[in-house]
């Protein structure tokens, strides 16, 4: 069989008309010839191109099918016109009716869709000045994809596309190249159909932090759409994205006790509520992509353990807060490096973590006898410092020993109650049924005080017996509060400095307080009630030193 080969390049053809057609349109003048962008024809002038382009017109005038995929899933609309539009505003009003008509149509039959609407704007400019011959520069004006969910967004969707639109028309004529605006060749409405986010503001659950930097933005949200948190419980019982099913499980099985958005403090509530789910909640925050836990369930006994990530997302112009499912707690936690031979991301080795401190734990039996003592502590996460950082001291005060302390110890009597329930008593009831009773009480009988000064000298020392212990000691500290107040407050200068201490001066390089270097703001520090020399110290201390001495 006979083949054809081009000159210029290696293609090849079985007839010699479309070879030399190739040669035409690929090597001949090949940086002089126009392509019409409606059917991709390619033509050596302008003259040509334009006169092709009256052909389109015939068959214009409403939008048509122009490509569909996935069952018609993905489907792009285009118009052309019989007469040439030669601005955007009068493209888009005989456009506008039809355009609402068609994504109204679309958004029935597939609930949730992401749109975008896309002009061909044509800018011409001579060639050189005095030329009759134009250059022509087509510029597709796509906009930003919008998340339709119900009707009352198009017209909003519609005028953003028209206004982003014309702001890219005046920005690149305005650039001073020369460039007119010479006509609106087509419109575009690209649509694809999209799953409900199941979530009913954000994803219905999540397996890593990675997912949370893509977060789709919603354009609105009902205020029948905020159970978030019940489809998250759902989730875990059915493992079903489907949201008429969620809905199902939780109309169902769900007792809504609770008002929605959910509250940290109504989950305590919710669980009770449904002691069919036999389930306890654990929530986790998320913000800046640092996790922490906000709220654990204290019904040790449930067998269903649901774990919940809170973080902030964005619906139209507001910020909610929304409740997802987390998949796998231990993968969500699980440490990442970089391999010190490739430097790609790896993952550490598997561990368990504790739901209410987040400590990462090697077995799942050591977990369980863990969480058993964690739990008497609040939620909180344990930070451990990294390698090669410093962890510096910062309470400074706790570095001075305080000028005064005192010791106080009671004897007491001990007495059987009349009443075991005061309360019950005050309102002369009958029947108590207050859990909480009263076994015995301490009566003071005696006490004894002892203060003692930095030099571990006694300042005051009492002893008293009698029923009246408690108020003889208020008495007493009231009656001694004055000297020992003056004595703090009182500045005293101090004291003669020896030889060894101007030498220790002279050398100090350190603040003896932080510890950081000594620059131009340094002092001589010195107790104020001793009149003791201390040492060298930074002037932004100078108030602190004052606050502990008082």
């Amino acid at each position: 069989m006979n083949t054809y080969q081009c000159p210029e390049c290696e293609a090849e053809f079985s007839r010699q008309y479309d070879r030399d057609r190739h040669y035409r349109r690929k090597h001949i003048n090949s940086n002089c010839i126009h392509q019409c962008t409606l059917c991709g024809g390619i033509f050596q002038s302008v003259f040509l191109l334009r006169r092709h382009r009256k052909t389109h017109r015939v068959d214009a005038g409403n939008f048509v099918i122009k490509e569909k995929a996935f069952r018609k899933q993905c489907v792009i609309y285009q118009k052309t016109y019989s007469e040439k539009m030669i601005t955007l505003d009068a493209a888009f009003e005989a456009d506008k009716i039809e355009m609402k008509n068609i994504l109204e149509y679309e958004l029935e039959m597939k609930s949730n869709l992401k749109a975008s609407i896309i002009f061909h704007a044509e800018f011409v400019k001579p060639v050189s000045d005095g030329s009759e011959e134009l250059l022509i520069y087509v510029l597709y004006l796509r906009t930003t994809t919008f998340h339709l969910c119900n009707q009352n967004e198009i017209p909003l969707f519609m005028q953003q596309a028209r206004e982003g639109a014309e702001i890219r028309i005046d920005d690149f004529v305005s650039r001073g190249s020369g460039w007119i605006l010479d006509e609106i060749l087509a419109t575009d409405i690209e649509i694809g159909a999209c799953g409900s986010l199941n979530g009913s503001c954000s994803f219905l659950s999540v397996n890593s932090i990675k997912c949370l930097k893509s977060v789709p933005v919603v354009s609105s949200l009902h205020s029948d759409e905020q159970k978030c948190f019940f489809e998250a419980i759902a989730y875990h019982y059915t493992k079903c994205r489907n949201k008429k099913r969620l809905i199902k499980f939780i109309d169902k099985y769900i007792n809504l006790s609770v008002k929605t958005p959910v509250k940290l403090n109504d989950i305590e509530k919710f669980e009770r509520d449904n002691p069919q789910l036999d389930c306890k909640v654990n929530v986790l925050f998320n913000e800046d992509e640092v996790i922490f836990p906000i709220h654990v369930s204290k019904n040790p006994s449930a067998k269903n353990i649901i774990n919940l990530l809170l973080y902030k997302t964005k619906v139209g112009s507001k910020i909610v807060s929304h409740y997802a499912y987390i998949d796998d707690l231990n993968k969500l936690l699980r440490k990442t490096y970089r391999g010190e031979t490739t430097g790609k991301k790896q993952y550490a080795t598997k561990a368990f973590h504790c739901p209410n401190c987040l400590q990462s734990i090697g077995s799942e039996l050591s977990v369980a006898n863990h969480v058993a003592a964690c739990m008497e502590n609040k939620p909180q996460k344990i930070i451990l410092p990294e390698e090669g950082e410093k962890v510096k001291f910062k309470n400074f005060k706790n570095k001075f020993p305080v000028h005064y302390v005192g010791f106080v110890d009671f004897e007491a009597v001990q007495s059987t109650p009349t009443d075991k329930c005061e309360t019950c008593a005050r309102k002369s009831s009958k029947i108590c049924n207050h859990k909480t009773t009263i076994k015995s009480i301490q009566n003071p009988t005696t006490y004894s005080m002892l203060i003692l000064n930095e030099n571990d000298k006694i300042v005051c020392k009492e002893t008293y017996s009698g029923e009246d212990c408690v108020e003889h000691l208020m008495d007493k500290l009231l009656s001694v509060e004055e000297e020992l107040q003056n004595n703090l407050t009182t500045i005293r200068e101090m004291e003669t400095l020896t030889k060894e201490q101007e030498k220790e001066i002279e050398a100090a390089k350190k603040c003896h307080i932080c510890e950081e270097d000594l620059l131009d703001d340094r002092v001589i520090d010195h107790d104020h009630v001793t009149s003791k020399y201390l040492g060298k110290f930074i002037i932004a201390f100078s108030k602190l030193q004052l606050l502990i001495k008082l």
